[in-house]
């Protein structure tokens, strides 16, 4: 029986994850990867940590080259560009070092991943203006940072405020732009997001919020940044205001793609193409709270779904899980973590939300060294569910995994209300936010009243 052949066009997390599935499904398949860059799977998470100065870029890379040929035993072709997909004689056009020619597959996964929003803004691609995506980028931005000097960034996301975080480390004088009226719009609610916000001033960050950069000044180079008609003078800029699905491959192949850009695909990470597969930062995935296809550009979504992908493509039976857009990050020292729909998000779609905040010390009142754990918690009114999650401070990302369970197991609020936490000085306190906040929610219910 002639082996099976799978190609995949991407070689990041979600490619290497799928390859790895691929693999283990299939112990004989023939396995290709296909990278534009000169670069394999490397953390894209790290780079913020790069730049700052606490990981070394070499850590960054998950494998060494050789694990594709050694342990994969997959052919991986770096510096080389897939150009075309033709579904009916199952190819993939390239072209790379060794010239163009055309790769027969069985099944194709599409990893393309995401690039980063263009911006329509006079003076974007001057000297000076960078972008944070790839290892390219944040060596450029470390290179800068090394010397001294004054940073814009444009946008407030996580990325944003990593950055922000990372630049402020290396001594580096930083003015944050955001067109909302709030940091963190897409994942949290403006009450945890000023938190964060303010922990960044503290560091020396100046904000900007509610406004927009109309042009980027400069002759040879940057000089500044035209904002709402004020002139704000800057050594460099970088650009961090979203991310896109890498989709146009997928397009001109005739797989469908949805509202944001996305592929599209079934819970077996199929196209509507047969035999071609999708996976991480370039697809769209169904939010089962507001029944919406939208992309979650997440390593963890990007692991989950390429592991689906993978086994499917080699002949497995795999679902993706209801998946939520759990995600964490700490930003000047403090943990924060969002999962499921904002309160803004909830009602946007018309869904009747009940929202509840608390926060409590760390530990023990009277135990040195603690810090507030800041919970926002979002519940459908009608079946008590709850629909997102917030928490800023320390334990954030667990208590995020927990909500995150909840969702996906559909478990009814007054079960965190009531749960029996533990207890010690050092370690935590009677009454954690989360629970608090559970407990106010609870009671909100069994009164029908609907303010907190």
């Amino acid at each position: 029986m002639e082996k099976r052949s799978v190609v995949i066009v991407g070689c990041g997390l979600a490619g290497t994850t799928a390859a790895e599935a691929v693999r283990r499904q299939d112990r004989s398949a023939k396995i290709v990867i296909i990278e534009s860059s000169s670069d394999h799977e490397y953390s894209r998470c790290g780079l913020p940590y790069y730049i700052s100065g606490e990981v070394d870029p070499q850590g960054l890379f998950l494998n060494r080259r050789t694990y594709y040929d050694t342990s994969l035993k997959a052919t991986l072709l770096l510096n080389t560009t897939a150009t075309k997909v033709d579904p009916h004689e199952r190819t993939v056009s390239v072209s790379g070092p060794e010239g163009e020619r055309a790769l027969r597959y069985d099944a194709l996964i599409l990893a393309t991943g995401a690039e980063p929003v263009d911006l329509p803004i006079p003076g974007i691609n001057k000297p000076g203006v960078m972008k944070l995506r790839t290892l390219e980028d944040a060596r450029a931005i470390s290179g800068m940072a090394q010397t001294r000097g004054s940073t814009m960034v444009i946008g407030a996301g996580l990325i944003g405020l990593e950055l922000t975080d990372a630049l402020l480390a290396k001594g580096q004088q930083v003015t944050v732009i955001e067109m909302m009226p709030e940091v963190l719009p897409a994942s949290f609610d403006p009450g945890p997001a000023s938190v964060v916000r303010k922990e960044l001033e503290r560091k020396g960050a100046t904000f900007m919020l509610g406004k927009k950069v109309e042009r980027i000044v400069g002759f040879e180079k940057v000089e500044g940044a035209l904002v709402d008609g004020s002139l704000i003078k800057v050594d460099s800029i970088v650009a961090c205001a979203g991310i896109r699905p890498r989709s146009r491959l997928a397009k001109e192949a005739g797989v469908s793609v949805g509202r944001y850009g996305g592929i599209k695909v079934d819970y077996k990470a199929e196209t509507d193409v047969k035999g071609i597969f999708a996976a991480g930062d370039c697809i769209e995935l169904v939010n089962r709270l507001i029944s919406e296809s939208r992309p979650i550009q997440l390593a963890t979504v990007a692991l989950r779904t390429a592991e689906v992908a993978g086994a499917n493509a080699a002949g497995g039976d795999e679902r993706i899980p209801d998946l939520f857009g759990n995600t964490s990050s700490r930003i000047c020292g403090l943990e924060l973590s969002s999962t499921g729909l904002t309160e803004a998000e909830a009602r946007e779609h018309g869904l009747n939300a009940l929202a509840a905040e608390a926060a409590s010390y760390s530990y023990a009142p009277y135990y040195p060294g603690g810090r507030d754990l800041l919970t926002k918690l979002v519940v459908d009114s009608g079946s008590g569910q709850l629909l997102g999650a917030q928490f800023v401070g320390p334990g954030a990302a667990s208590w995020g995994n927990l909500a995150t369970m909840m969702m996906s197991q559909g478990i009814h609020i007054s079960a965190l209300a009531y749960l029996e936490t533990n207890f010690s000085p050092p370690v935590q306190n009677f009454w954690p936010s989360p629970v608090v906040a559970a407990r106010r929610i609870t009671r909100l219910l069994k009164s029908k009243h609907l303010t907190v």
